[in-house]
């Protein structure tokens, strides 16, 4: 594959040009590596990477890399809740089938009566307030 070499714009001497191996880069996609831990393995700016996933052939190093890296991350998924995994049975359940969990909470009132509500109004505070002084 490929070997790009970058080079500057400036012919004022700078940084040596950085050797981006087209393979090494696809299996540093394929590991989900960020842009951030790329430059630092090709010893490059952040800023390159980001350059670098406009320009082809690289530009689809990135997309196949990472897209494999996804297929094979949800292989190993599926693989661990077929052999009895329950946690990711229930994980991929949620996440592929859409199945929740759900709680309902339903509030009442006394020996199951409907809950009393009160319009809170100056006046109705002092009510409520006196009530509860005499109660007490």
């Amino acid at each position: 594959m490929p070997l790009m070499k970058i080079q500057k714009k400036h012919s004022i001497p700078g940084r040596p040009k950085a050797e981006i191996k087209y393979e090494e880069l696809e299996k540093l996609c394929f590991m989900q590596a960020t842009d951030e831990e790329i430059a630092a393995w090709f010893g490059v700016s952040a800023k390159t990477i980001q350059r670098l996933k406009k320009q082809e052939p690289y530009g689809a190093a990135f997309e196949t890399g990472a897209a494999k890296g996804r297929v094979s991350i949800k292989r190993a998924q599926f693989q661990a809740a077929m052999g009895g995994n329950i946690t990711m049975l229930i994980w991929l359940g949620k996440i592929v089938l859409g199945q929740k969990e759900t709680i309902a909470n339903e509030h009442s009132g006394k020996d199951g009566a409907p809950l009393i509500t009160v319009e809170l109004s100056p006046d109705n505070i002092k009510l409520i307030v006196e009530k509860l002084k005499n109660e007490f």
